[in-house]
């Protein structure tokens, strides 16, 4: 860069061609491993929303069972309410022929 009078302003003294060049080159590097750093981060985001897309996925059929589960239990309780209505019926009946 030229100062104000055509004095070499960049960083304040003179620079070299090779210099500005190495610069040149340092923060190339740094840009390319700003996009590597970017281009990671990007895939792990991708990786990561398709693995919580299957954990929805797999959390909505265990949601699934558990309803199903649930109505199996509560029809089992009903059934053994009626069981043991029906042995306390039973009892009483063989209690009332033992007579």
């Amino acid at each position: 860069r030229q100062g104000f009078h055509g004095e070499a302003s960049f960083h304040g003294g003179c620079r070299g061609p090779a210099t500005r060049q190495d610069q040149l080159i340092q923060d190339t590097a740094a840009v390319m491993r700003l996009l590597e750093t970017a281009l990671v981060l990007n895939d792990e985001k991708g990786n990561s929303t398709r693995e919580l897309e299957k954990l929805k996925v797999w959390n909505e059929k265990l949601e699934a069972e558990v309803l199903m589960l649930e109505g199996e239990a509560i029809d089992l309780r009903g059934k053994q309410e009626n069981y043991i209505a029906q042995l306390l019926e039973i009892r009483e009946m063989k209690a009332a022929l033992d007579k």
